[in-house]
């Protein structure tokens, strides 16, 4: 699977994100590879500072050779005396005739608000004589808990904007530091608000994402690195683990891959072993939960499966831990797919 763009973002006039320490992080975000800045033009909570600050950070990350974009409404738009930037976020407020003059007469790429824009209006766009392809498309990010997008709504979206041959950008968040207000996340998806970044990163192809791009600033340099360098080839399944017995801990280590012939009852791995799997911990097993068959279950003795749904106990079957994704994600995993498991404390 092709790997995804990964991007940052960075923030002005708010006393959490003081100039100098703006100022490194740019510097890092450069140094690790970063190439795409986001950053907001209309923050309620800013500081009368904003405008110098803004101006100065944005000068300073184009001569690094980052490329900014800029997240602004139309009455902001209206008041700013924009600096040259890599691409101009629409958030709320432009007309189709809006953002054709500004496509016409700028230099800089549009980007438009994907959570909220419809077919009809990208059609509307297309007969105005505006290249959809030379458009960029991001979804919105959700400080508060509980108002995040659902994935199938995003799934649905970034379908309808693959017809159109566009590329969309997901915002994700980064557990090192959270912006204020709400210092709660900022993601578009709201179950990745706490998930672990290995799933987060897994499940963003499989929602049509062509692009991540870290909401929350300042992401620290080994996710802005595992982002950066994340193989995509396998779906990352973090889990905690239960009682397990050396050679079924060299299972979960393996490299997995759900059968072609899935079940709807579990994730199945293809994947066995040899030695002798003794019987242990055979409790109800619940959704999400990690087993490994033991010797009662004869020929199929090691096969690995996560639960998609909730069965009985089976004394030919131990549950060695429980994944830290909900179902939803775990059914993301298709026939065939690789996986593996990131234990997490």
């Amino acid at each position: 699977m092709r790997k995804l763009e990964v991007g940052a973002s960075v923030y002005v006039g708010l006393s959490d994100y003081p100039l100098d320490k703006n100022i490194e992080y740019l510097k890092m975000l450069k140094d690790v590879g970063v190439k795409h800045v986001f950053i907001s033009a209309h923050i309620p909570e800013a500081s009368e500072s904003f405008l110098s600050e803004f101006m100065e950070v944005v000068s300073y990350a184009s001569s690094l050779g980052l490329e900014m974009i800029v997240d602004i409404s139309k009455p902001m738009y209206e008041k700013l005396k924009l600096p040259k930037i890599y691409a101009l976020r629409l958030d709320y407020g432009f007309t189709s005739e809006d953002i054709k003059k500004m496509y016409l007469d700028n230099n800089f790429i549009l980007e438009l608000n994907a959570s909220t824009l419809k077919k009809e209006r990208l059609l509307e766009l297309e007969s105005l004589g505006i290249d959809l392809k030379k458009l960029r498309l991001s979804h919105n990010f959700y400080p508060k808990a509980y108002t995040g997008m659902s994935r199938s709504y995003v799934i649905e979206k970034n379908k309808m904007f693959h017809e159109f041959g566009m590329n969309v950008s997901i915002y994700i968040p980064s557990h090192n530091m959270h912006r204020p207000p709400m210092y709660e996340g900022l993601p578009t998806v709201e179950e990745h608000r706490n998930m672990d970044l290995a799933a987060v990163l897994s499940e963003a192809p499989l929602l049509g994402a062509d692009e991540v791009i870290f909401s929350d600033s300042y992401a620290s340099r080994s996710e802005l690195e595992y982002a950066i360098n994340f193989d995509y080839d396998y779906f990352v399944i973090p889990i905690k683990l239960h009682n397990i017995e050396k050679n079924e801990l060299e299972l979960i280590y393996k490299e997995h891959r759900n059968r072609t012939d899935a079940t709807a009852y579990f994730v199945r791995s293809s994947v066995r072993c040899d030695s002798l799997i003794e019987q242990h911990d055979a409790t109800i097993r619940k959704i999400g939960d990690v087993t490994i068959d033991n010797i009662g279950m004869k020929r199929y003795m090691g096969e690995v499966c996560v639960m998609l749904k909730e069965l009985n106990e089976d004394e030919r079957v131990n549950v060695v831990a429980h994944a830290m994704v909900d179902k939803e994600s775990l059914e993301l995993i298709k026939p065939g797919q690789k996986f593996k498991f990131k234990i997490v404390e």
